[in-house]
């Protein structure tokens, strides 16, 4: 019986060394048409189940996959609705010190000017813009692009934002398939686990080796 115990204790030891999994993900999927949304609003108060953002700045506009191609499921998000607009989110559960992956796709909208689309992204320690060249690309032909990159936690709720910069215009960045995730999220556990369970098993040994 002692022994099981001490077991669960060496197991609970080693996940207890492990950072906290954390992990966010939306695609703006699921639109039933095509929409702006205006500032202050809750796109998930819509009742369409695209996630937590709320809108800023002039609004963006909800692109369903009957307009553009999205990048993956069936909605995207123009940053633009009459003018520049933004989405943030807030991730809560973050690990204060803590180094997470973030990717999103980016492409824009061709329909118009400027033909260079930069959206602006914050969260934690990253401030960062990214830009995206709609030349030769169509509503059928986005040429989605990937974008990785990281931040450190700063606290433990972080405020993510999408801010479109392309000013004086109903033209802007296209975004999608936003996704967020622990860099230890799905690793073996960390080096400092195995060595706090390997000492337990030592002392573990060491107690049978007595009583025997």
């Amino acid at each position: 019986m002692k022994t099981a115990v001490l077991v669960c204790i060496l197991v609970l030891c080693a996940m207890s060394a492990q950072a906290t999994p954390f992990y966010f993900h939306d695609g703006f999927n699921t639109p039933t048409n095509y929409f702006s949304v205006h500032a202050g609003t809750m796109i998930g108060d819509l009742g369409y189940g695209i996630g937590p953002w709320t809108v800023g700045g002039y609004g963006v506009d909800w692109q369903t996959s009957s307009w553009w191609t999205p990048e993956e499921g069936n909605g995207s998000l123009d940053l633009n609705a009459l003018n520049a607009g933004s989405v943030y989110t807030t991730l809560s559960g973050l690990t204060i010190g803590d180094t997470y992956n973030l990717t999103f796709w980016l492409a824009g909208n061709t329909h118009g000017a400027p033909t260079m689309k930069t959206v602006n992204v914050a969260v934690g320690d990253l401030n960062q813009n990214y830009s995206f060249d709609v030349t030769g690309h169509s509503n059928t032909s986005m040429g989605w692009t990937e974008i990785s990159t990281s931040f450190m936690a700063l606290s433990t709720d972080e405020v993510l934002t999408f801010t479109s910069l392309s000013l004086n215009s109903a033209f802007g960045p296209a975004i999608d398939d936003v996704t967020v995730w622990g860099q230890n999220e799905g690793r073996v556990p960390e080096p400092a686990s195995f060595v706090l369970a390997g000492a337990g098993l030592l002392g573990l040994a060491l107690l049978r080796r007595r009583r025997a």
